[in-house]
């Protein structure tokens, strides 16, 4: 009965014939939802809460869409972005975090008491669920110590890590918001960024068993925080030429990985392919950001992003896990129907994390 209603791509994974097609079809039903569900706002500032949101829904969405071809299907999609998904949170996160010490650095209290109820009370009440899923359906349990570790947010083991499959990422975030603090408490305040970008290089030199990824996007958003108020000068100045180069970077960025990343990931070594690979992250959530405050300065805002964006940690949390593990959705037509029971699989996913960024903000309150 249980199999019938529920769906593993664990071991075994979907037969979908054409993936690139599926992909487009994808991408573009979410690129028209995006457009149809667009309405008038007030005047916006670069980067402010509407637009970060916005971007947070394009991120959670490419790393949903990623991570169908990566672990649900045999055959994989030629444009997976799931990396650059990744790598957008990191830079709104590294943005977020030094606007929000510019007036004044926290206590470290303060910072802790902001990171456990922003990032691990939801954390925890996704993890307790899930890990309650897993008793109650499977009669599968973990370790003490396991649970201990992954509580915490230190998911370095294969166990752990493949509770949900997104989780190693909490451990990278907690080691970004570590060396964050601990810069700006007792390094520099005002320019945090370059000792930042300094950690990324040696930790992209020297990281090599987490397998961790995406290292400068944390850094790069820094950056973007730190020079504010010059970026947004700028951009109101020559908003126009700057949105024709960046929709002309995206519309490059985007033939690179369809027609040259694939082939250079083959032939060229990791590390060089893998720093080339980040710029290229960079240089496409650049876009997007400027992209979207373009729009945004046009006084239009995406009605379906922002709700997405809303959501999006919450939506982090709980897709791998019933994307990959337990799949209520995808199960219930053909495989040629793909496109509409990905949409299906979003709007329950959707409304579970509407539900529990509900129950954290009450708990928050």
């Amino acid at each position: 009965m249980l199999e019938q209603l529920i769906h593993s791509y664990e071991s075994v994974k979907m037969p979908v014939e054409n993936p690139d097609a599926v992909n487009l079809i994808i991408l573009a039903l979410l690129v028209c939802i995006a457009v149809f569900s667009l309405r008038r706002t007030e005047s916006a500032s670069f980067l402010d809460r509407d637009q970060t949101d916005q971007l947070k829904g394009i991120a959670i969405l490419l790393i949903m869409l990623g991570h169908l071809w990566v672990h649900v299907s045999q055959k994989k999609a030629g444009l997976i972005m799931s990396g650059d998904g990744l790598a957008l949170f990191l830079m709104l996160s590294g943005y977020g975090l030094t606007r929000s010490i510019q007036k004044r650095v926290p206590t470290f209290r303060d910072f802790m008491s902001r990171r456990v109820n922003r990032v691990m009370l939801p954390y925890w009440i996704v993890s307790f669920f899930l890990l309650f899923l897993d008793y109650a359906l499977l009669e599968k349990s973990y370790s003490l110590k396991d649970i201990a570790l992954t509580l915490i947010g230190i998911n370095v083991t294969q166990t752990t890590q493949h509770i949900d499959y997104v989780r190693w990422f909490m451990t990278f975030l907690l080691f970004w918001y570590a060396v964050f603090y601990i810069t700006v408490s007792r390094i520099s305040s005002k320019k945090p960024a370059i000792f930042l970008i300094i950690c990324a290089m040696v930790l992209f030199v020297a990281e090599r068993r987490l397998g961790w990824y995406q290292l400068f996007a944390f850094p790069v958003g820094c950056a973007i925080g730190q020079y504010h108020g010059k970026i947004q000068a700028l951009f109101m100045k020559e908003n126009k030429k700057i949105f024709i180069s960046a929709a002309a970077v995206f519309i490059v960025v985007l033939i690179s990985k369809i027609y040259v990343l694939n082939y250079l990931g083959k032939h060229w070594r990791y590390d060089i392919f893998k720093a080339v690979d980040e710029l290229v992250s960079i240089l496409f959530n650049s876009s997007l950001i400027i992209m979207t405050a373009f729009y945004s300065y046009k006084n239009y805002y995406s009605v379906f992003l922002r709700f997405c964006g809303s959501v999006s940690y919450e939506l982090f949390l709980l897709h791998g896990y019933f994307m990959i593990k337990y799949n209520p959705s995808f199960g219930l037509m053909n495989v040629t129907m793909l496109p509409v029971t990905f949409f299906i699989f979003l709007s329950l996913v959707l409304s579970l994390s509407y539900i529990t960024h509900k129950i954290t903000v009450i708990k928050c309150a």
